[in-house]
């Protein structure tokens, strides 16, 4: 019985006496100056839901602060009737679009129909030829294929991905040896599809990997430090992007009080997202989406967008646009500290002033010193006001920090 107590004794003083502070280290070959971290996916290359207000899409991106548009060039865009003959005058107003407005494009490149590139890489090598040689100078990134590892009508799937990224290779060496290669935007981390590429010595096809995620924003770093010990293993040493995460907003048909999938919770979670993923190393990272479609107001697919469909702001573009303002490219690279469960990122802007973002997953208060005279903001650029710089109450809605000298944990 003695022995129980003093366990329980230890076990007790343990839970109560400070943890020691996690300082995060990036994971990933990256530079410690951010470059056009922020991107979003748009759907204004498709003809059927966003290409006809692609210019209000765009601005509103540009406003957001966004550097990078992800888009597809589905092949089914290139041939607007069945004749087979390339026709590209809708993608050619696309990117004139985006370049007017001084966005850099990422392209997804893929199939449509029954033009498959798994099992047409003929096809594919003219089709990825025709498209290079036409934008080349005006897209340097070109992402092979779009979640290949959920491919279900392909065998041997492994093998014949390994054999694209070697063709989009030799096609960017031909043409312009400035293109990189992005690899397939795989689901989380499929553990068994990469180990098989990557037995087919690829490291030297692409550039940059890539993957989606559509985790909590706390949740990333076990899937980074899962990427990084194969990356690690398989020799890739390579920049790392996320072109997917975000959160949908569809409504709850059964009206459940702990529905999450709220336009307050999607923007609470964006700058987390963000900063934790800067901190850890990962390039740039693209939100999914621009504009929700809201055809169906439950159906998951419809309602991850910035906007509405009618074009008007969820919260979410205004934390966007908050965060961007907060920490415009240019800026040092996020340093994560975690403390008893609490976050806290920091940097510096070009202009040279620091700022703070702290937050925790739930509400809690903490000790902090804060020298100076701070400014404080929450992740829609609201003031907040505190009774006490000493001890902040902080939860999931971000709380940025200016106009300090110093911010620390106690």
């Amino acid at each position: 019985m003695n022995k129980i107590k003093t366990v329980i004794c230890i076990v007790f003083v343990l839970s109560i006496l400070p943890m020691n502070a996690k300082h995060v280290q990036p994971l990933f070959p990256c530079s410690p100056i951010l470059d056009e971290p922020y991107g979003v996916c748009s759907h204004i290359n498709r003809r059927e839901t966003d290409y006809y207000v692609r210019e209000a899409d765009a601005d509103l991106m540009k406003q957001c602060g966004a550097g990078y548009v992800r888009s597809g060039l589905e092949y089914s865009n290139f041939v607007p009737n069945k004749s087979g003959v390339l026709h590209p005058k809708y993608i050619d107003s696309m990117y004139i679009t985006l370049r007017e407005r001084h966005l850099n494009s990422l392209s997804l490149v893929c199939g449509s129909g029954r033009k498959r590139p798994l099992t047409d890489t003929a096809w594919y090598s003219n089709y990825f030829t025709y498209i290079v040689k036409r934008y080349t100078r005006q897209i340097t990134y070109w992402e092979i294929l779009n979640e290949v590892d959920m491919e279900k009508k392909v065998s041997d799937i492994p093998a014949k991905y390994a054999e694209l990224l070697r063709i989009s290779r030799n096609v960017t060496a031909r043409i312009d040896t400035a293109d990189k290669i992005v690899f397939s935007g795989v689901c989380k981390i499929p553990e068994t599809f990469l180990r098989e590429v990557a037995k087919y010595d690829v490291a030297d096809c692409f550039d940059i990997m890539n993957f989606h995620s559509y985790a909590s924003p706390e949740n990333l770093p076990e899937q980074f430090s899962q990427l990084q010990q194969l990356m690690h293993e398989f020799g890739w040493n390579k920049p790392v992007w996320i072109t997917e995460c975000g959160m949908s907003t569809l409504k709850d048909k059964w009206h459940r009080p702990w529905w999450v999938h709220t336009e307050a919770e999607q923007a609470k979670r964006l700058p987390r997202i963000y900063l934790i993923s800067m901190a850890y190393g990962i390039d740039k990272v693209f939100w999914y989406n621009s504009r929700a479609r809201e055809a169906n107001p439950y159906g998951n697919e419809e309602h991850f967008g910035l906007w509405h469909h009618d074009m008007s702001p969820k919260p979410a573009a205004t934390a966007y646009a908050t965060l961007t303002t907060m920490c415009p490219t240019g800026s040092t690279r996020p340093q994560l500290e975690i403390k008893n469960k609490a976050y806290m990122a920091s940097w510096q802007r070009p202009d040279g002033s620091k700022v703070w973002a702290i937050w925790a997953t739930k509400t809690k208060t903490v000790d902090c010193s804060i020298k100076g005279v701070p400014q404080i903001v929450n992740h829609l650029g609201q003031p907040v006001s505190v009774k006490s710089t000493a001890s902040l109450t902080i939860g999931p809605e971000l709380m940025y920090i200016t106009g300090a000298e110093m911010v620390e944990f106690k």
